[in-house]
């Protein structure tokens, strides 16, 4: 499979190009004893279920990637076809701020989750290949 491109963040091109658009991820539910039978207003169409729903993960790896080049695949199943360079890209942003890491009640701080979240948010919303000054400065005012 060709390498992908890295997303370029104007929103003109994005509008053009659907396979470079960030992609939206339908949560998994678990259900609980504790939970509850309607998860409305946050998921309006989950009301009236047949069992307690206790738990939405958010970015769970069985998550499904509901539009763009991965739809319908997992989390696992897209992170595994992601091009290279986030990849990457993730990893060397992780060594760079391992020291920069706060313990906040004994732990640190962000969690592993949280971290990657950040990353992911940026990957998806910066093309790394565009350092030029007047573009970071663009983005971070974004």
């Amino acid at each position: 499979m060709p390498p992908r491109a890295i997303p370029n963040p104007d929103p003109a091109v994005l509008k053009n190009e659907p396979d470079r658009e960030p992609f939206r991820i339908e949560p998994t539910f678990s259900p609980r004893i504790w939970g509850a039978r309607s998860l409305a207003p946050l998921y309006p169409k989950k009301t009236n279920l047949p069992e307690p729903i206790g738990e939405a993960w958010l970015t769970d790896v069985n998550c499904r990637v509901a539009n763009g080049p991965f739809a319908g695949k997992t989390l696992s199943e897209a992170w595994r076809e992601m091009p290279d360079e986030w990849r990457t890209l993730l990893r060397r942003w992780g060594r760079m701020n391992r020291s920069k890491k706060a313990l906040v009640e004994e732990r640190a701080a962000p969690s592993p989750n949280d971290e990657y979240l950040l990353y992911q948010t940026l990957l998806g919303t910066f093309a790394p290949e565009e350092t030029d000054e007047g573009v970071l400065t663009k983005y971070c005012e974004r």
